[in-house]
């Protein structure tokens, strides 16, 4: 996966040396920050603990066979999740 990944940085690096639609300037800058970005391969811990993912989406109801209903589920859990996020008072 680190060799896919490295290879997809050199392919952007290139892209964005020989791209005719962004100064000099916008390329250094993209490329440096393509250069300091960390990539993460993998995940968080909590993501093969059954016990904290059952605790992360309790709140999710799944309907088996509605489609639909589950979208606009999980619409409504992001949306309750950023709330909480929120200050109480703003």
């Amino acid at each position: 996966v680190a060799l896919i990944v490295n290879g997809l940085e050199h392919q952007f690096v290139k892209t964005f040396e020989n791209s005719d639609w962004m100064d000099s300037k916008d390329q250094s800058e993209l490329i440096s920050r393509l250069k300091f970005m960390d990539i993460l391969i993998g995940g968080e811990d909590w993501i093969t603990d059954l016990v904290k993912i059952d605790q992360k989406y309790e709140a999710l109801e799944a309907v088996e066979g509605d489609y639909l209903q589950n979208q606009a589920n999980i619409v409504r859990f992001r949306k309750n999740k950023k709330a909480r996020r929120l200050p109480e008072k703003l």
